[in-house]
């Protein structure tokens, strides 16, 4: 998640506790995984640098990642911090590979590779090192914003032709957009 569970209930000044917590952690990982989405962004670092107690895990194994390159020199890189290895059909282009940025202390969002390739295999660490500020807050405006929604019965509502009634959250909050905007990178 992107924010803590003690972060959102200091928001909401709320106790929590029992249910009222699992309510909370589902909004807050709903939140989290919506703030991912808008932005076309892994903010949160994976492998996980802390396990579930919060302690942190030392030297967490590297992810293997593959991708698709269809015969041109440019790679989708999913937002890659530190890089292990690279294979361009499995030849080793780890050093001449470069990585593109959209800023210059946001993870890779593509590799430009050294020749055409097929099929790019990457092993590294992906996400943000940690979560950015903005993003932390945006997410924990979204999920106090829902909490307020559900608990005031406020939703926009659909009838479909069955004559149910279907009620959702159709816009993303324009704070979340604002904050989500500054890291979404250009489309290769």
């Amino acid at each position: 998640m992107l924010a803590t569970l003690e972060q959102l209930k200091a928001r909401l000044n709320v106790a929590g506790g029992g249910s009222e917590d699992s309510v909370l952690t589902a909004l807050l990982e709903s939140a989290s995984e919506r703030v991912e989405h808008e932005a076309g962004r892994l903010f949160e670092p994976r492998p996980a640098l802390v396990d579930g107690s919060g302690d942190p895990i030392v030297d967490p194994d590297p992810i293997v990642l593959s991708s698709q390159a269809f015969g041109t020199r440019w790679c989708l890189a999913h937002d890659l911090r530190v890089v292990d290895e690279i294979l361009a059909d499995g030849v080793d282009v780890t050093s001449s590979a470069r990585l593109v940025r959209a800023r210059q202390d946001d993870p890779a969002h593509a590799l430009m590779l050294p020749a055409p390739a097929e099929v790019v295999t990457i092993t590294g660490w992906f996400g943000f090192a940690s979560v950015p500020p903005s993003i932390r807050d945006a997410t924990l405006g979204w999920a106090q914003r829902a909490y307020h929604e559900t608990r005031a019965r406020m939703s926009d509502q659909s009838v479909d032709p069955d004559g149910g009634m279907v009620s959702y959250f159709r816009q993303v909050p324009p704070f979340v957009a604002v904050a989500v905007q500054h890291y979404q990178v250009p489309v290769l």
